[in-house]
């Protein structure tokens, strides 16, 4: 899944829908964790869902515009994706298209890679403790099995929310600003200079050979004494 995930946006296929895929199942996870199928739309999670829905779009969309009281779930998730992919439309026209479609890419192999990585490195750990089920009376082969697919399924979940929030919470640098930072770099490495400098002069001068007394023979070879010969 994961290499052949990291292939199609390497090729440029489907980016765009991939982006939109992501926002559904986005949605319909928050709207299952905070609004349960056998509970009254009333007693729904309205708060935890508007924080969450917040922190992961980054905007609020006008929930009074809702029936809180009435509303079903599935009209729920298909307001809140409405909401989301509108959105996802507002951010391509900001950035342009060609600007949005490599950033999509970039961020989407950078959060793959990354979970890749961390995910390789959890089933390195699973592997060395495996064996320990068996002391609980459990199979390690079918727990193994068990809880790498729960790693596994988490790291999807952590690369799905990832890849939103740097999508919709990444900002466009103003020419002014960028101009701004390579000033302050600039003036922070004239610093680290001006104290190399500083130390460099500071520091005492020291022999880089030992010292040769008046009555040793020359270092230079004459075969004269230090001091009838270089050391006059």
């Amino acid at each position: 899944m994961i290499y052949n995930q990291r292939r199609e946006v390497l090729g440029g296929e489907k980016l765009e829908d991939t982006y939109q895929g992501i926002i559904s199942e986005t949605v319909e996870d928050m709207c299952a964790s905070f609004c349960p199928d056998k509970t009254p739309a009333a007693d729904w999670d309205w708060y935890r869902l508007r924080e969450d829905f917040h922190r992961q779009f980054n905007f609020l969309p006008d929930f009074a515009a809702l029936d809180e009281g009435q509303i079903k779930r599935e009209e729920l998730e298909d307001w809140l994706k409405e909401q989301a992919l509108k959105q996802f439309a507002a951010r391509k026209e900001e950035f342009s298209a060609p600007v949005m479609e490599q950033l999509m890419r970039v961020l989407l192999l950078q959060t793959i890679d990354t979970q890749w990585k961390d995910h390789l490195l959890s089933i390195e750990h699973l592997k060395e403790g495996i064996g320990l089920r068996g002391y609980g009376q459990k199979n390690p082969k079918q727990e193994y099995k068990r809880e790498a697919y729960g790693l596994f399924m988490e790291m999807m979940g952590r690369v799905r929310n990832e890849v939103l929030q740097k999508i919709f919470h990444i900002q466009m640098a103003r020419e002014e600003d960028v101009e701004r930072m390579d000033a302050e770099r600039r003036q922070r490495q004239q610093a680290l200079n001006r104290v190399g400098d500083e130390d460099s002069a500071n520091k005492p001068v020291t022999r880089d050979q030992d010292k040769v007394g008046r009555n040793e023979p020359c270092p230079c070879g004459s075969g004269k004494k230090y001091k009838r010969c270089c050391g006059q």
